[in-house]
């Protein structure tokens, strides 16, 4: 009998790597099924997955990866075509695939070749590759192997926040579910901890200090994997979560789009360690930076006022670009529309930390610091609902999807209401 088993590789967006799965030349180019396949007697007893992240030169990142896949063949003898889909372009190096310490000759195939010369489109992209690594292997019945893959991940993207990960859902086509797969993520040149914004499956991480270096460990036991499985890693390469702190705390005195970014990182602040709850600290630095965003309202009589705008940030500027340099373009660029107001804004940019100051007052049932600020946000809401509440000399208002939007903002009144009462 002839099998077909691959590894699948992802590459859209965000680029991953994969696990195994059978019969990828006997299915259309693409993933391979995600349940067991009918005739399929091998299973994957278990798994070790190690990832090393790491940052190269000329703005490339790199994951490299080892994995030991433990099978157990439940059937009679049979012969397979073990293939690794790595998408539409070759992004390994150095890729090498063993079983039982006998090294594999493998060969790079496209599962999609071009039935004509290739041409680009308007875009610069070409025809959609499916290129595959393939070597032959073979199992004996009711024997045991483990398979090593081990190869390098080129990972590259024009912007400083990067995803990469691993995807467990392919393991589903093999016979029974997985008895315990183990990933582990660690840290090579130029890259550490602190370089990560989010890492997913969130609650099933664990930290450990190995040398001096933090390792995430995800543990898996009884699999039958699903996306929801499926390892998931953002980060920074340019700035740990503690530079990116410090740095827009500089600049929030200057910019609203700073304090809204603070506020968003304390508000994921967990996602980096693969948690979904805030710790004590965590938590007060999100309720402050909430509360910070209304430092700037002003009573007008009947009106609460916000500033509609700020002095233009230099996005595109970095650490490199002299401080007077950047103020001299901030004065020619003049000051810009914020979110919630202008042209094109609109108030839910304002409202959503509402809701914010909704939870953290939730979480903080005994903080009189976090009554206080959802009060001060009670009572903006309370302004926009009765047309009150001004970007400089203009009424907000939700410029799109303004009935939902409404219903939220109404619920959130109820639950403050509720809030504050019990504060009393």
């Amino acid at each position: 009998m002839r099998i077909v088993a691959a590894m699948l590789l992802c590459l859209l967006a965000s680029p991953l790597v994969a696990d195994m799965g059978p019969k990828p030349r006997t299915t259309a180019p693409g993933p391979v099924p995600e349940k067991d396949l009918e005739g399929i007697e091998v299973e994957m007893s278990s798994e070790e997955v190690s990832l090393v992240l790491s940052q190269g030169e000329d703005g490339a990142d790199f994951l490299d990866v080892e994995v030991k896949f433990h099978m157990t063949n439940h059937g009679g003898d049979t012969s397979f075509e073990v293939g690794f889909p790595i998408g539409s372009h070759d992004t390994f190096d150095t890729f090498t695939a063993s079983t039982d310490g006998i090294e594999h000759e493998h060969k790079l195939i496209d599962r999609n070749p071009p039935k004509e010369e290739e041409k680009k489109d308007e875009f610069g992209f070409g025809h959609p590759h499916d290129y595959w690594y393939v070597w032959q292997a073979e199992y004996k019945a009711g024997v045991k192997v483990t398979h090593v893959v081990k190869y390098r991940h080129q990972i590259w993207h024009h912007s400083h926040t990067r995803s990469t990960g691993y995807i467990l859902h392919t393991g589903a086509a093999w016979k029974n579910k997985i008895g315990k797969a183990v990933v582990t993520l660690t840290f090579g040149e130029g890259m550490e901890a602190g370089h990560m914004r989010d890492l997913a499956p969130r609650g099933n991480i664990e930290m450990s200090d190995v040398d001096g270096k933090r390792v995430f460990t995800w543990t898996f036991k009884d699999l039958e994997p699903r996306r929801e499985d499926n390892i998931s890693i953002r980060y920074d390469r340019t700035e740990t979560f503690d530079e990116e702190v410090k740095s827009l705390e500089g600049e929030k005195a200057r910019y609203w789009s700073s304090r809204v970014a603070l506020a968003s990182t304390w508000q994921d602040a967990p996602r980096r360690e693969g948690r979904d709850d805030h710790n004590a600290t965590e938590l007060e630095k999100y309720r402050d930076a909430v509360s910070g965003l209304l430092d700037e309202l002003e009573e007008d009589g009947d009106k609460l006022v916000m500033p509609a705008t700020q002095p233009t940030k230099i996005e595109w500027g970095n650490a490199e670009l002299p401080e007077e340099v950047r103020k001299k373009m901030e004065e020619e660029f003049g000051d810009e529309d914020r979110n919630y107001a202008g042209r094109w804004g609109s108030a839910r940019h304002l409202m959503t930390w509402f809701g914010a100051a909704v939870k953290i007052a939730e979480k903080m049932p005994n903080d009189a610091t976090a009554k206080e600020n959802l009060a001060k946000w009670a009572r903006v809401a309370k302004a926009f609902k009765a047309g009150n509440l001004y970007a400089g000399s203009k009424p907000l208002s939700f410029s799109d999807d303004s009935e939902r939007l409404m219903a939220d903002l109404d619920a959130n009144l109820d639950k403050s209401e509720a809030l504050l009462a019990k504060a009393k």
